[in-house]
């Protein structure tokens, strides 16, 4: 996931993992960058458990589970912030969400701060023609892109993609879905959302939705930056589009290795006067309390939030 140039790493850099003593300085990220494990140098956090079959759910946010129980070896290192626990079963850490009202579909999905992981994107390539992924760091884009291109040194997503479509229950073969989306991920940018062009010059045209998780709170050194880089980032959605926003809740701190990174603690209303300012209207927004099965020390998040807003269209 992206990480701001405060040296405040994201969500997306090895949150569990054998990472070397992160300062809050800038050369942080320098140090990051020139570290290339054999596998997927980080990870964001799967933390929704599971979603059980034939419960209305959002469709993106299937995604988000804990890998399957019979992971390979290659997968461990790869485990997320959160304890995985065994999937799909009928303990659900996490109650099912609505499927929000409308249908949110379109030409373009672009994801803010995706990191070098695709399980997020899985269902959301059914419901749009092209999908932009982005990252801060050229580290987690590389890794991306050897998945994109079907290198044989790519991360081995197959476990993940056979769960996804066991889950949506459609019928559709692990196969179709995985060259589908790699033919949907037509690019990989970088990004900083504490500049108000976060990709460095404007799109094409603007995205029809937008895709974040666990991103701006954690790259985010206070309030006031937290609420900049979210009306950053929607700069790059066209009015009337959607933002399917997910994050930490009052957290302030999480460890990667020996370090101990910031975070800035944001609250349910923190989030949604955010929303407000950046001009979205809330069409729905749920926050669950983190479940003791996965407090594991690492952080001392208090729950998750899910937001679905719409930017304000032209009047």
């Amino acid at each position: 996931m992206y990480t701001g140039p405060a040296g405040l790493a994201g969500s997306g850099l090895a949150r569990l993992g054998n990472w070397p003593e992160l300062s809050g300085q800038r050369d942080s990220l320098a140090r990051l960058s020139c570290i290339a494990p054999s596998g997927v140098c980080c990870t964001r956090r799967a933390v929704l458990g599971n979603l059980p079959r034939g419960d209305q759910a959002w469709d993106w946010l299937k995604t988000l589970l804990p890998a399957p129980p019979s992971q390979p070896h290659s997968l461990r290192s790869l485990r997320p912030k959160r304890s995985p626990g065994p999937c799909p079963s009928a303990h659900a850490p996490w109650p099912a969400l609505p499927l929000p009202a409308g249908d949110i579909h379109g030409r373009t999905l672009l994801d803010v701060g995706t990191g070098p992981t695709v399980y997020q994107l899985l269902s959301a390539c059914d419901h749009f023609e092209e999908i932009i992924a982005t990252d801060y760091l050229e580290v987690n884009r590389d890794v991306l892109r050897r998945w994109v291109q079907g290198e044989p040194d790519a991360f081995d997503w197959s476990p993940y993609i056979k769960h996804v479509c066991s889950i949506e229950g459609k019928g559709e073969q692990w196969k179709e879905k995985e060259q589908k989306l790699r033919g949907k991920l037509r690019q990989i940018l970088p990004i900083d959302v504490h500049q108000p062009e976060p990709l460095g010059s404007p799109l094409g045209h603007l995205a029809d939705a937008l895709i974040s998780t666990f991103c701006l709170e954690a790259v985010s050194p206070d309030r006031p930056s937290f609420e900049r880089a979210l009306r950053n980032v929607t700069s790059l959605l066209k009015p009337g589009g959607h933002f399917l926003l997910i994050g930490a809740l009052e957290e302030s701190f999480y460890l990667a290795g020996e370090a101990k990174l910031s975070v800035v603690p944001v609250r349910e209303a923190d989030v949604k006067e955010a929303l407000a300012k950046s001009g979205y209207q809330i069409h729905d927004f749920r926050s669950y309390v983190m479940p003791p099965s996965l407090k594991i020390g690492v952080d001392d998040v208090s729950g998750v939030f899910f937001a679905h807003a719409q930017r304000t269209p032209v009047a």
